[in-house]
């Protein structure tokens, strides 16, 4: 092989190196991106208020101590509540009170809010709701009243409702509060404790 032919030979080789490797077709393609951050799992449960932003606002820290005046202890009256609007289609508002440790023992139930009231005035109930019997046999609040000397922990619940219940003058609280799950959107809750001295 001459010396021309060597050139040409070595030439081509360079070629067909470069072309080879500018090539897009070799498996190595960059993918497109796909979406967001990988989703990581959680075995924590979605909170009413994360997932929807529906609030309730309280007169006390979430989970912390009552004030004593809406308790046997003090006044006995029911305390003051703001909450948010609640999702498409609700068309009235409830409230169930029990103790954490007995879900059973309802304190107080109210339904049929007027969609239009959204805040309770201390002591007072809502026009146009309908008021429970209470686990005491009484209508109306049941100020929280554990033993003395024990902590106890009590969750206010409002519900959003779909429908309305129209329940009889003087339903139990604890028939309350099952129609309520019933009919319920949605529902949003505080906690506290009391301890009698």
């Amino acid at each position: 092989m001459n010396h021309v032919s060597r050139r040409s030979v070595a030439l081509i080789g360079v070629i067909t190196i470069f072309v080879t490797s500018c090539s897009t077709d070799d498996g190595r393609r960059m993918q497109e991106p796909v979406g967001g951050p990988p989703i990581v799992g959680t075995t924590a449960p979605a909170s009413d208020i994360d997932a929807t932003g529906w609030k309730l606002t309280a007169p006390w820290e979430a989970g912390g101590e009552i004030n004593i005046r809406y308790t046997c202890d003090g006044e006995g009256i029911s305390p003051p509540l703001v909450w948010g609007e609640g999702p498409e289609m609700t068309r009235a508002y409830g409230i169930v009170l029990t103790p954490q440790d007995d879900p059973s023992t309802v304190l107080w139930a109210l339904a049929d809010i007027p969609i239009q009231t959204r805040n309770l005035v201390e002591g007072l109930g809502p026009d146009g709701a309908i008021v429970s019997v209470n686990a005491s046999g009484a209508l109306g609040y049941q100020a929280p009243c554990p033993d003395a000397g024990i902590s106890q922990q009590f969750e206010i619940t409002v519900y959003a409702q779909e429908f309305p219940l129209e329940s009889a003058p003087n339903t139990p609280a604890s028939q309350m509060r099952d129609a309520l799950q019933e009919v319920a959107l949605d529902a949003v809750s505080t906690t506290f404790t009391h301890q009698r001295r």
